[in-house]
């Protein structure tokens, strides 16, 4: 399978539920599924099993995960200046069972997609290993990189983040608000 052909991962704050970050995926998920029926579809999401409910039949290949989220999760007590480097490393060395059938997966994606809310900033510090996990994978693949719609404030300029080249790599990258920008 080329990378072209892989699937499409997006990663979003969904299942919670919370209306704002449901009606984001679904919006995206049913653009998807008019643009790229036949393509799998993969959501990675902190609660998968409810967002398998919420959006099911929104796209005909939807695949719903949390291998991203969960290693998020499970690493929240690294000071985040660690975490970005723990989720490269899963993603880039696997030999964990508790991620790699999801980061094998996670591999073959032609394009990943942070979706829009406001997740990635100091409240949750932790999830600036979303964003080193999706680099992480470019670097292996090649695969592009998205992300629409973030708000990133507040942003705590002592996380050992920078937030200027945080998305440097990415093919396009959008905010949701002006003190994001």
């Amino acid at each position: 399978m080329s990378m072209n052909d892989g699937p499409i991962y997006l990663v979003a704050p969904s299942g919670n539920p919370n209306f704002g970050d449901e009606f984001i995926a679904a919006a995206w998920l049913r653009h998807l599924a008019k643009a790229a029926p036949g393509t799998e579809v993969y959501l990675d999401c902190p609660q998968p099993g409810t967002a398998q409910i919420l959006f099911a039949g929104l796209h005909p290949l939807l695949r719903v995960t949390n291998t991203l989220w969960r290693a998020v999760a499970e690493s929240a007590s690294l000071p985040p200046s660690q975490m970005g480097e723990r989720m490269a490393q899963l993603v880039r060395d696997t030999g964990s069972p508790l991620y790699d059938l999801g980061l094998l997966k996670l591999r073959e994606a032609r394009s990943l997609h942070l979706l829009g809310g406001g997740y990635i900033n100091s409240m949750w510090p932790q999830h600036y290993g979303l964003v080193r996990a999706v680099k992480a994978v470019r670097e292996l693949t090649g695969a592009r990189l998205y992300a629409t719609g973030l708000g990133l404030m507040p942003m705590d300029t002592d996380l050992s983040v920078d937030p200027l080249g945080m998305f440097a790599d990415f093919e396009y990258a959008s905010v949701r608000d002006a003190d994001s920008a």
